[in-house]
């Protein structure tokens, strides 16, 4: 049997809750494949592992803040049920808050595929899908939190026309709640903007930190960066984060410098140094 062939949307749902309040969120649960699937659901906690937004799981993460449940009459979390080929479902799941206090949490909810019958076992590859929950909690009203630009720097280190700028560098949150990243990049030269790009919009999770991206006409990640050609001279750039309520900008400048033909005269002007030394040598050698 080929690999899991599943779709499960959203792929990611963002929650804010008050104390004691529950969230009903619904699933579309879709077998692509041309065969049945037998499937369970499940919801397991995460923590973020790294920058670049890996997640770890861990069976030790316990967190008896927040409790999950499905609301299908039909159907309870972990049980198994069949998804005929080209199915959809509807799976929803209820999320109930049981803290007073101001708290962000995150989990992920599973569709898990099982071996159809025992006489498969083995010759099935059985994988799970998953839809990450972010949750924040809290009694007051949340205020978006005012992220900053961490270990920020541009390489290269020697700037030349023909070389491609690069920024790099990293968005923290220092609040105690997520946080989508809003804001630009632009650099400007001889006081006109020569280039404005908007930040990908990642969700930066709470004392946690994403990489600087930049965000692409078909609304992709790519690195900040400025092409070459580029014209020598100073370049100014400032990037300006958006938290709703306040911008904070992050002011720096570079030198851009034609190396690549500073190198290429020098070459030259050697050469020719060269070449008129030797013929001054042979022109000094007396005559037979």
């Amino acid at each position: 049997m080929a690999s899991i062939d599943l779709t499960i949307k959203p792929a990611q749902t963002e929650i804010t809750l008050k104390p004691n309040a529950s969230y009903t969120q619904a699933y579309d649960i879709i077998n692509n494949s041309a065969e049945a699937i037998r499937l369970s659901s499940s919801v397991e906690a995460w923590l973020p592992k790294d920058n670049s937004g890996s997640v770890q799981y861990d069976a030790n993460i316990t967190n008896t803040d927040f409790s999950f449940s499905l609301v299908n009459s039909d159907l309870q979390l972990g049980q198994d049920f069949i998804l005929e080929a080209h199915q959809k479902r509807q799976l929803v799941l209820r999320i109930t808050g049981h803290t007073p206090e101001s708290v962000d949490a995150y989990y992920t909810f599973f569709v898990n595929q099982k071996p159809l019958n025992s006489s498969v076992i083995g010759r099935q590859n059985l994988g799970r899908l998953g839809s990450h929950i972010l949750i924040s909690s809290d009694s007051q009203e949340l205020a978006a939190p005012e992220l900053q630009l961490k270990n920020f720097i541009i390489t290269p280190r020697f700037r030349d026309i023909f070389q491609k700028i690069n920024f790099n560098g990293e968005i923290f949150n220092p609040s105690l709640h997520y946080s989508s990243i809003n804001g630009q990049l632009i650099i400007t030269k001889n006081g006109q903007d020569f280039s404005r790009q908007d930040l990908f919009p990642y969700t930066v999770l709470a004392q946690s930190s994403r990489t600087l991206a930049c965000l692409n006409s078909q609304q992709e990640s790519i690195p900040c960066s400025l092409p070459a050609p580029l014209w020598p001279g100073v370049y100014s750039g400032t990037i300006i984060l958006d938290n709703g309520r306040q911008q904070s900008t992050n002011s720096f400048s570079f030198f851009v410098l034609p190396y690549s033909f500073i190198l290429i005269i020098s070459m030259i002007f050697f050469l020719l140094l060269l070449s008129l030394r030797n013929k001054q040598s042979i022109s000094s050698k007396p005559s037979v």
